[in-house]
Order: C-alpha cells, then structure tokens, then sequence
C-alpha cells in the first residue's frame, strides 16, 4: 500500500517555467500558484493589489500627490516583473514530478485570470485611461502620438487641466 505522500509524488508533473512566467504576467502571484508557493503567490497578488490602490487613492486626492502615484505605478510594475522573474526561476527548480498542492488545477489559474480581468480592469477602468493624442493642436504641450493616463473620476476641471473627449468622427 502506498502513503500519500508517494501518491501525491507520483501525481504530480513537472512545471513548465514559460507558463508559470506567463500566469504572473496575467496576474501577479498565479505563476508562484502554479508552482505550489501559495503563500508566495498571495503576497505577490496582495502586494501589486495594495499598490494599485494606493496609487489611485495618491491621483485622486490631487495633484500633489501625482508623483507618489506614479512612483506606486512604478512599483506595480516591478512587482509584476519580480513575480513573473521568480514564477519562472521557481519553476526551473522544481523537481521532475513536482507533488500538486490541492490547489493545482486548471480551474484555479482560470479563476485567477478571470479575477484579473473581469473584476480588477474594470475597476481600473473607473478610474483612469489610456488616451492616444491623435492631433497636435495643442503643440509644445501635447505632441502627435503621445499617450496620456486620464482621471476618469466626475471632478469639476481646475485651471491648468487638459479636458480630454473622444472623437466621435474618428474611431
């Protein structure tokens, strides 16, 4: 008769480091998931979560906060790049059968790209967007071609502030 741990060890697959980097890229924190470390992989989520919210608390208190904001943007970002880092290093690590937590199901890496994409964007999206600057009429300010981050909040504008619309005519 065979222990659980030698069925659990005979089980389990060994962890493609590619994937495990492409989770966290689609959610910081899936890809140490996939690889067993959930432990890690809610902090890496909690850590880029707490920092995205901070972030859009720091633009909408004002514009003397904006650099903090954009530091916390930063920091997201090296957060998401830290985690997809690890996920793919843990996985080339990580023995031949790797022995699958009871989490280690396809319907969990699902749930958590669903999580990323059906309920964090959108928030986002309440907040801020992306605008491309199509025309340069206003030139030496704005140039053709650049991107904006908008404050998507109901705010009435203060002297000083770009009011952005999208053009009806143009898609």
């Amino acid at each position: 008769m065979k222990t659980a741990s030698e069925h659990q060890t005979r089980t389990g697959s060994p962890r493609q480091w590619w994937l495990a980097g492409l989770l966290s890229y689609l959610q910081p924190g899936l890809g140490q998931v996939y690889n067993g470390q959930g432990a890690k992989g809610l902090r890496f989520f909690g850590a880029g979560l707490i920092s995205l919210a901070a972030m859009v608390l720091c633009l909408e208190i004002g514009s003397g906060l904006i650099y903090v904001g954009l530091f916390l943007l930063f920091a997201y970002l090296l957060i998401t790049l830290v985690a997809i880092v690890d996920a793919a290093l843990s996985a080339r690590r990580q023995p031949d059968l790797f022995p699958r937590k009871p989490y280690n199901h396809w319907y969990t890496y699902v749930i958590g790209v669903l999580v990323a994409s059906l309920v964090i964007t959108p928030l986002w999206k309440q907040f801020m967007q992306p605008f491309f600057i199509p025309s340069g009429a206003m030139e030496d300010t704005l140039y053709v071609g650049d991107y904006v981050l908008a404050d998507m909040t109901p705010d009435k504008p203060v002297a000083g502030e770009v009011i952005l619309y999208e053009s009806l005519e143009e898609p």
